[in-house]
């Protein structure tokens, strides 16, 4: 019996002293932890419609500098509807260390279901750099004519 509460004393302290602060883990992560930050904001639009619930949002986080070339996505997010409406928050994280504060990034969104382009955005939001914010980005799509 004896050494039955001996036993239980040792795994109490080898579990407290495993959750004190300051405590090393047991094991090493699985590698080197990048830091990461994110653009947040919103998806709404103006016009008085339901979306269908099998509707689609998609969120991208692109480097628009280059005038004559594609912009290169840095983030996206896909967000299925489900039956709710807007607004939908988004979350775009991204590594730092990819952004020049030289370059200018923006926000984009698009709403669909399945193939068919029901909303878009239609202007610049730019985000990160040249005092562009961070978060709060709404992002305004614009219905598609059908």
């Amino acid at each position: 019996m004896n050494k039955i509460k001996i036993a239980g004393f040792i795994l109490g302290a080898l579990l407290l002293a495993a959750c004190t602060p300051g405590s090393r883990p047991a094991t090493k992560p699985a590698g080197p932890s990048l830091p990461v930050s994110a653009v947040t904001g919103s998806v709404t639009y103006l016009v008085r419609s339901a979306l269908p619930p099998t509707a689609v949002i998609e969120v991208v986080l692109q480097d628009v500098s280059k005038m004559d070339a594609p912009a290169e996505t840095i983030s996206s997010q896909r967000i299925e509807a489900n039956g709710k409406q807007v607004p939908f928050p988004y979350e775009l994280s991204y590594d730092p260390a990819q952004i020049d504060p030289r370059m200018t990034y923006a926000v984009s969104a698009r709403i669909t279901e399945g193939n068919e382009l029901l909303f878009i955005s239609d202007t610049v939001n730019p985000v990160l750099t040249r005092g562009a914010p961070l978060t709060g980005v709404d992002i305004l799509v614009v219905a598609m004519s059908r």
